[in-house]
């Protein structure tokens, strides 16, 4: 007669599951989890690529900004003029100081609206040196996170900027959020493993899937700011 034996199992458990932190991928993700995700990803258990690591999240960053997604994509910005200012900037309206360029500046006047001419800053300070004409404002000029008018404003009008892909903040702490991390987490960090397994371990399979991944990312990111942009559509596909 066989003898059936039975094993016990011993099970450990680290603690009720309502003492564990919660990592929100819309609120919390930071500099410090994606580095953690990525070393987590390669096996870099001794921190070997640490660097490495630090300097490609940054770079997927850098390359990432060019495209404008719908966390750092064009934008409109108002502001109101004041008679005899020709000169604005954060002060007037805080989002001169947070964005990349001015893509067009359009006034407001008599239920009209008027696009205005962008000039030289050395060109428009001439203007406003040699010959001050208040009026309806006809051109413009952006230097120093600063929106010059000219003609100078002679009353109250309504001035709309369409502004350029914002030019997100630096990233000072490794704990602190940012938009590439709270938005774009999965496309950032599928391009810094492409450039860690290109440039730095050589592996051109892994690279390649990584690279594949990156542009799946890239792909879904732009989907859905065509759809936040009310401006989604289906495209044939060949193969």
């Amino acid at each position: 007669m066989t003898k059936e034996i039975v094993m016990p199992i011993v099970v450990t458990t680290g603690g009720p599951m309502d003492n564990m932190a919660i990592l929100s991928r819309g609120e919390t993700l930071t500099y410090r989890d994606m580095v953690d995700q990525i070393s987590d990803e390669l096996d870099d258990t001794n921190d070997t690529y640490l660097p490495q690591i630090q300097n490609a999240v940054l770079a997927a960053i850098r390359f990432c900004a060019r495209e404008p997604f719908y966390f750092n994509r064009n934008r409109e910005a108002v502001l109101a003029t004041k008679p005899g200012y020709s000169c604005y900037d954060a002060r007037d309206n805080a989002t001169l100081a947070a964005f990349g360029s001015i893509h067009a500046v359009y006034c407001e006047a008599d239920g009209q609206i008027f696009a205005l001419k962008r000039e030289p800053a050395e060109d428009l300070e001439l203007l406003a040196g040699s010959n001050v004409m208040m009026g309806l404002p006809c051109l413009y000029g952006f230097f120093g996170q600063k929106l010059c008018l000219y003609p100078v404003p002679d009353k109250i009008y309504t001035i709309r900027l369409l502004l350029n892909p914002a030019a997100l903040p630096a990233i000072k702490s490794a704990a602190e959020a940012s938009p590439w991390f709270t938005e774009a987490f999965d496309l950032i960090k599928a391009r810094a493993k492409y450039d860690i397994y290109k440039d730095i371990l050589k592996d051109a399979p892994l690279a390649a899937a990584a690279f594949n991944d990156f542009r799946e990312q890239w792909a879904a990111l732009q989907a859905e700011t065509s759809r936040r942009a009310g401006a989604g559509r289906l495209r044939a596909t060949q193969f």
